[in-house]
């Protein structure tokens, strides 16, 4: 359930986001924060929140995380300002910091080796058949009710989760002898939001601009102290021992890879669909069903098999599946039909999906059940700050690719008052013609950017693919039995 509401939050707030951006008249720096302040806190906090739930209690820590995430859907539907949005996903991303390490925690204490592939494949597939509700449900309530309604919606099944967490998890061992330094987290939080700044408002910079200057010492040194404080100090937030396990640690490099290229694809392939191709909320989010659904109905048979085959032909064909997808995607015309202009693609990223997820986050728990909040935290900061980093990087790709090719375009007229993301206006002032040749210019940038970001990610797929392929150990083929 946990893994579900969240994918539901984030299906959600991807179709929601041009209408809420015509309802507060936010630009693409303010939209960008209202995904990445929440993955910050998420990025920072998560490794953290893996040891505080070893030191104080899974359950405890679990079931506190489902409260403020549902108290961060109530006030994300109750924003009369972006900024109160914003503020708002970040108390979501709270949340999540405490349910998300917890839940795969749950799994590596409550599940043996043998079990474990197949119990995550069930954690995946529970939270992509709530991504399907997500799509389907999200883009309808968005369309038809508003943008607001599956905030609450959300926060309603956060309560049956809590019900739920209440009677049915068991009480796990607390590691008392954990000892926090929450001052080693702040550094890196530090760290990250002047990156975010840097990369959030690039466009806007020049190298000798104080801010740029600021924010750059403010990363640097974030990520620096971060970084002494974990080689020096006795009890770092990522345990030394998790650092020798080979499989652990590539599979939080692929996980990084991977997970980036997922984040553009449901936040900027969603946007472009009702932005370049004037899909509706409801039909965006039909659109994109192919890759959840097939993760919903696959992940939890798959995962018995990577079992006993081990993880690492799982994670290259699925990497590589996934990259001629994105392919795919990249050359996309101006005018489409789904069948078979995008159906195919993403057909090949759900199979990627598909055989990718669950095995990279078996490969990315600890064989030290001692250890296993801490492994778990590890990879869910892994994947938020590679979440984090897709929002940023690949929004300032696709801006600058449409900046470019509208600089390139002989027809210039009204362009300066046209918005990259999301209910642009074509000027009233001009005629017919002009009107039509300036949609028309719009439309063949927004085409453009999007061919640049989906290849960015084909490679980082195929990338995932070299590397899995050359440092992923074959194990010995185990007994289904």
């Amino acid at each position: 359930m946990v893994s579900g509401i969240t994918a539901i939050l984030g299906r959600v707030l991807s179709i929601a986001i041009p209408a809420i951006q015509k309802d507060f008249q936010a630009d693409i720096m303010e939209i960008q924060w209202v995904f990445n302040l929440g993955l910050i806190v998420i990025a920072v906090f998560t490794m953290i929140s893996g040891a505080v739930s070893d030191k104080y209690g899974i359950k405890k820590i679990f079931i506190s995380g489902i409260i403020i995430f549902a108290l961060g859907c109530i006030c994300s539907g109750l924003s009369t300002r972006i900024e109160f949005l914003i503020y708002s996903q970040g108390l979501c991303g709270l949340g999540v910091v405490l349910m998300g390490p917890c839940s795969l925690a749950i799994i590596n204490s409550c599940f043996e080796d043998d079990e474990k592939s197949r119990a995550t494949g069930i954690w995946v597939g529970i939270g992509a058949f709530f991504g399907v509700a997500g799509l389907l449900f999200g883009g309808y309530m968005v369309e038809y009710w508003g943008w607001r309604i599956p905030f609450f919606c959300i926060a309603g099944l956060s309560a049956f989760t809590l019900i739920l967490a209440m009677l049915q998890i068991p009480n796990i061992e607390a590691n008392s002898s954990i000892r926090l330094v929450p001052f080693h987290a702040l550094t890196l939080a530090i760290g990250l939001l002047g990156i975010s700044y840097i990369l959030i408002y690039f466009s806007d910079f020049d190298w000798q601009d104080l801010r740029f200057i600021t924010a750059s010492l403010i990363g640097f040194f974030g990520i620096l102290a971060f970084i002494y404080f974990q080689s020096t100090l006795k009890s770092p937030l990522i345990p030394k021992a998790i650092l020798q396990e080979n499989e652990l640690i590539w599979s939080n490099i692929l996980t990084f890879l991977f997970y980036f290229t997922l984040n553009g694809l449901y936040i900027y392939a969603i946007l472009n669909f009702q932005d370049q191709y004037h899909f509706s909320p409801s039909e965006a989010g039909l659109a994109m069903l192919p890759p959840s659904l097939m993760v919903a109905l696959f992940a939890s048979p798959l995962g018995k098999y990577s079992d006993r085959y081990g993880i690492k032909w799982f994670i290259v064909f699925g990497s590589f599946f996934a990259g001629i997808g994105f392919l795919g995607l990249a050359y996309l015309n101006t005018s489409i039909h789904y069948f078979p202009d995008l159906l195919l693609p993403l057909i090949l990223i759900g199979l990627g999906m598909v055989l990718f997820v669950a095995p990279v986050t078996k490969g990315a728990m600890s064989k030290h059940k001692r250890n296993a909040g801490a492994a778990s935290g590890l990879n869910n900061t892994i994947a938020r700050i590679s979440g984090l980093f897709a929002v940023a990087i690949l929004g300032l790709i696709w801006s600058r690719g449409y900046e470019y090719q509208i600089e390139l375009s002989e027809n210039m007229i009204g362009i300066d008052s046209v918005k990259i993301f999301g209910n642009y206006e074509i000027p009233s002032n001009l005629n017919l013609i002009e009107q039509q040749n300036l949609e028309q210019v719009i439309i063949s940038a927004l085409n453009h950017g999007f061919k640049i970001i989906m290849l960015v990610s084909a490679g980082l797929a195929f990338l995932a693919t070299v590397l899995s392929f050359f440092f992923l150990k074959s194990p010995t083929i185990k007994s289904l039995d």
